[in-house]
C-alpha cells in the first residue's frame, strides 16, 4: 500500500526543488578597487575613445574627488571635485558623459556645472534663473542617473519636486506648520510634472520643457503617500521607471508623454512593494518613523538592469530584513528575479548568505556585478561578477 505521508513528502522536497534557485548562480571572479576612501557615489562609465569599461568612486564631501578604476583594478583617471563643490555648495547627483564633460548637480538650490578632466567648472546652469517666468509653479530638480546602453546623452533630463504654486503664496494658501506644508506640496504634486528635460544643456541657452504631468498617480494617489524614490533606465529608447512602492515596471515613451505598459514584478517568495500610507498622522516624524519600518518589513524593488544585449532584464527584490533595529541593508537578502526582453520571467534566484549587499550592483559588458558584504565600508571595495544558470 502506498504510503500517503511518504508520497506527500515526497512532493513538497519536489516543489522545494523547483522553487529554490539560491545555487543556479555562481562566482564567476572578483575585482578589487583600491579607492583610498570610503566612496559615497559609485556607477559605471563606458570611455569611447579607448574602449574601457570603468567604475568611477566620488567623495565630494570630504575628499573631493572622483576616481575612475577600469575592471582590472587600476586607477586611470582622478578629477577634483572641489571646484564643483565651491561654485555650487553642495554635490548631489556625478552624471560622466566624458572625462571632460561631467555634469554635477546641486542640492536645493537648482544649480549645475559641467567641468573637465582637471576639474575646472566650463559651464553653469542657474535654473532657477533660466526658468524664470517660464511657470507659476516652483519646483525643486534633481539629477537623475539614467543607465541603459542606449541612454540618450543629448539630453539631460531631472526630476521635479513641486515646491509652492506662486499664485497660492498670493492668496495666502501655503501653510506655515511643517506637516501641513508637506500635504499641501504632496497633493499638489499629483498634478506636477515628473521631468524636466533639458535640450542644448551644454550651450549657454539650453532649453526646457516638463513632462508626465501628473506621473505619481501611476504609483500613488491623492490621498496615500509614499517617500518616493525612482530609477530610471532606458532600453530601445523607452524609460523604464521603477520605485520601492509599486510591485511593478512602469515603460514611458521616448517621447515621455505617455506610459506604454505596467509591468508586473511578482515572486513566489512575498508580495513586493511597500504599502502607502495615509495622512493620518500628527507629525511628520511619525509619518518618517513609519516609512522607516515599513521598508524594513517589506519585500521591494530596489533597483533593476537592463541586460549588456538589452535581451532582458534582471530585477533586485530585496527581502524583509530580520535583523532588529537595523537601518541599513548591506546584510539584507535580496532576490534576483530575471526577465526576458518580453518581460516574461526566466527565473529567480535568492542571495541569502550575507556576502553581497544588494545596495550596489550594476551592469557591466561582461555582466551583472554586486558589492562584496567585507568590503562594504572599506577604503578598497571589492564586487563579484556574477553567472545564473537556468
Amino acid at each position: 500500500m502506498r504510503n500517503p505521508l511518504f508520497a506527500g513528502l515526497f512532493l513538497l522536497i519536489i516543489l522545494s526543488s523547483c522553487n529554490d534557485k539560491s545555487q543556479n548562480y555562481k562566482l564567476v571572479e572578483d575585482y578589487i578597487f583600491n579607492v583610498g576612501f570610503v566612496p559615497r557615489n559609485i556607477n559605471t562609465y563606458l570611455d569611447k575613445p579607448s574602449g574601457e569599461e570603468m567604475l568611477y568612486f566620488s567623495d565630494p564631501e570630504s575628499k573631493k574627488t572622483i576616481k575612475f578604476f577600469n575592471l582590472k583594478g587600476e586607477l586611470q583617471k582622478e578629477i577634483s571635485l572641489k571646484p564643483a563643490l565651491d561654485r555650487l555648495g553642495s554635490i548631489d547627483v556625478i552624471t560622466v558623459i566624458s572625462f571632460d564633460t561631467i555634469v554635477i548637480n546641486s542640492n536645493y538650490t537648482n544649480k549645475l556645472v559641467v567641468i573637465n578632466s582637471n576639474g575646472q567648472c566650463w559651464l553653469f546652469h542657474d535654473l532657477n534663473k533660466l526658468i524664470k517666468n517660464k511657470t507659476e509653479n516652483n519646483y525643486e530638480y534633481y539629477g537623475i542617473n539614467i543607465s541603459g546602453q542606449d541612454r540618450d546623452k543629448k539630453n539631460l533630463y531631472l526630476e521635479c519636486y513641486f515646491s509652492y504654486d506662486g499664485s497660492d503664496i498670493e492668496k495666502n494658501l501655503v501653510p506655515k506648520a511643517e506637516y501641513e506644508i508637506f500635504k499641501y506640496q504632496y497633493k499638489k504634486s499629483m498634478e506636477a510634472p515628473y521631468i524636466l528635460k533639458v535640450e542644448n544643456y551644454l550651450t549657454e541657452n539650453p532649453t526646457f520643457s516638463h513632462h508626465l504631468y501628473g506621473f505619481k498617480k501611476e504609483f500613488s494617489n491623492d490621498t496615500a503617500y509614499f517617500f518616493d524614490r525612482v530609477n530610471v533606465k532606458m532600453n530601445n529608447s523607452n524609460f523604464i521607471f521603477s520605485t520601492v512602492f509599486c510591485p511593478y515596471l512602469i515603460e514611458v515613451n521616448k517621447e515621455l508623454s505617455k506610459v506604454n505598459k505596467l509591468i508586473t514584478i511578482s515572486s513566489f517568495r512575498d508580495t513586493i512593494g511597500i504599502p502607502p500610507m495615509f495622512f493620518s498622522f500628527k507629525t511628520y516624524k511619525n509619518m518618517y518613523d513609519k516609512n522607516l519600518k515599513n521598508i524594513q518589513e517589506s519585500s521591494f524593488i530596489n533597483d533593476f538592469y537592463v541586460k549588456e544585449k538589452q535581451n532582458g532584464y534582471y530585477v533586485l527584490v530585496y527581502l524583509p530584513n530580520n535583523v532588529k533595529n537595523e537601518h541599513i541593508n548591506e546584510k539584507r537578502d535580496f532576490l534576483i528575479i530575471e526577465y526576458d526582453n518580453k518581460y516574461k520571467k526566466i527565473n529567480e534566484y535568492i542571495f541569502d548568505n550575507g556576502m553581497f549587499n544588494g545596495g550596489y550592483a550594476f551592469m557591466t559588458k561582461k555582466g551583472l556585478i554586486i558589492s562584496k558584504n567585507e568590503t562594504k565600508y572599506d577604503e578598497k571595495p571589492a564586487y563579484s561578477l556574477i553567472s545564473f544558470t537556468n
